[in-house]
């Protein structure tokens, strides 16, 4: 008899839970299915995070050319060959206003007279507008250490802008004489390391690690 009331009222309870949980589950079905997609994300996410923090150097260029695959490939290549770390290779394509007027003017096939296509340099300017404003943005999260920016960029962005604890001329470094995979850019770019805008940062945990790749990237170059 005992037996019985005591299995009655292990059922009592659990068909209590049921309904308990059901209730919860209509009215609250779709918060718990995004607490748990944020829970997963965040799970695999942040461990490639951090790994890609810790284990790699972030070099951007920067400047009015756009690179091909193959000088891209090249160019990582380089700079991969001076860590025994990962390498991420950036690009912002940023022209100035003479760039823009030089790549849409075109030779008139019938009289040779230069023309301007003008519907393409003014797509070619919200473009270029688009593009310094997601460079701002990038250059704010400190998340790239080590640039390689044309003097254009680097006096409209770069100078008395941003910490920049090293400049120096891309012509006057070792590996402009050693490897020809980064002739293809202008001998007066600046290869610049520079320091997180927000000073102490978590970022900064990892600057002399950057430092100490600068120092391998540009040699014994004069400083300016």
């Amino acid at each position: 008899m005992e037996d019985k009331k005591h299995e009655a009222h292990e059922i009592a309870g659990q068909s209590k839970f049921l309904r308990w949980l059901d209730n919860f589950w209509y009215h609250y079905k779709w918060q718990t299915i995004a607490v748990l997609v944020v829970a997963v994300l965040l799970a695999v996410t942040l461990p490639q995070c951090g790994k890609s923090k810790d284990g790699s150097v972030t070099v951007t260029f920067a400047g009015g050319y756009v690179m091909s695959r193959d000088e891209q490939q090249g160019l990582k290549n380089v700079l991969q060959a001076l860590t025994e770390d990962g390498i991420t290779l950036g690009q912002y394509s940023i022209f100035t206003e003479e760039e823009i007027e030089k790549n849409n003017t075109y030779k008139d096939p019938n009289t040779g007279e230069e023309k301007v296509d003008l519907a393409g340099k003014a797509n070619d300017r919200k473009y270029n507008l688009d593009r310094i404003q997601n460079l701002q943005s990038y250059i704010m999260t400190g998340d790239c250490g080590v640039w390689i920016v044309s003097p254009y960029v680097f006096e409209n962005w770069f100078d008395g802008k941003v910490q920049v604890v090293e400049n120096k001329r891309l012509g006057d470094l070792p590996i402009w004489e050693t490897y020809g995979a980064v002739r293809f850019l202008s001998p007066d770019c600046r290869v610049i390391l520079a320091r997180s805008v927000f000073g102490e940062t978590a970022k900064d945990k990892t600057f002399e690690a950057v430092k100490a790749y600068y120092d391998g990237l540009t040699g014994a170059a004069k400083t300016e």
